[in-house]
């Protein structure tokens, strides 16, 4: 997938995003740990005839460096999303992301309403303030924060290596382990495993009305409670079924919510 650099500002830090394609803007966020927008080179290529894909490097993630753990929470994700938009001069865009990023579209939404023109969110993890993490999660987020603690003391590889029991990181771990900045990853997981949560409650999640593909998690940490209590609390939510291999499941499916969704609202 040929993704071309877009370099812009937010809060004093430099962040970058990568465009493919022309149309309707699509904004999406990857999730947490090596992650970078590469996580959406199938679903890109499924879009780029008829939308402009803007894969985000989330800030403290690939060439979004950033070690400073203040500037880790969700109301600064959210602000990097309008200040994308706002340097490419668009009004709103769909928003979408997996896991972590999914959060930072619904804290967009939540927050920014009037620049998100729909939702695609992959492996929802977050139910909100009010409801916590699910009982499945907190297993899966206590030993997350071990791995954060093994990061910050022995380092990022020793730590990859030692949860693979010494064996050769493969070419694509290490591929992508060449293009993070340990310390800006290690603020960016600090931070998201500290803010918590992003939004308050259900209620908030009911007053959001725009068009949201819902694609439910298959793990512990992405437990399907979470997926099923967004589809009952948005207005416009639509689930299809997961795949462990694509962050936002089949990309056809992705490109066909859209093309129907946009159509309809462009017609209201």
């Amino acid at each position: 997938m040929q993704w071309e650099p877009v370099r812009f500002g937010s809060q004093g830090t430099v962040l970058t995003a990568h465009r493919c394609g022309v149309g309707s803007p699509v904004v999406l966020l990857h999730g947490s740990g090596l992650d970078d927008h590469r996580a959406f080179d199938a679903v890109a290529a499924a879009l780029v005839p008829r939308y402009l894909v803007l894969g985000v490097d989330v800030r403290g993630h690939g060439l979004s460096k950033c070690a400073d753990a203040s500037l880790h929470t969700w109301d600064q994700y959210a602000a990097d999303v309008v200040a994308l938009l706002d340097h490419l001069s668009l009004p709103a865009a769909v928003i979408g992301g997996y896991s972590f990023g999914a959060g930072i579209a619904i804290a967009t939404a939540t927050r920014h309403s009037t620049r998100v023109r729909g939702l695609l969110l992959g492996w929802p993890a977050y139910a909100g303030e009010c409801n916590g993490l699910t009982e499945r999660q907190g297993v899966a987020w206590a030993a997350a924060r071990r791995q954060v603690e093994s990061v910050r003391s022995m380092g990022l590889r020793e730590t990859l290596s030692l949860a693979r029991e010494r064996q050769p990181l493969d070419a694509l771990t290490e591929a992508r382990l060449a293009r993070q900045d340990e310390a800006s990853l290690l603020a960016a997981l600090d931070g998201e495993l500290q803010t918590s949560q992003p939004f308050a409650s259900e209620d908030q999640l009911r007053q959001i009305s725009v068009p949201a593909l819902v694609v439910p998690g298959l793990d512990d940490a992405h437990d399907p409670l979470i997926a099923e209590m967004y589809e009952r609390c948005l207005q416009g939510a639509v689930s299809v079924v997961g795949s462990p291999m694509e962050p936002l499941g089949d990309p056809a499916k992705v490109r066909a919510f859209l093309d129907g969704s946009l159509r309809e609202s462009d017609s209201v």
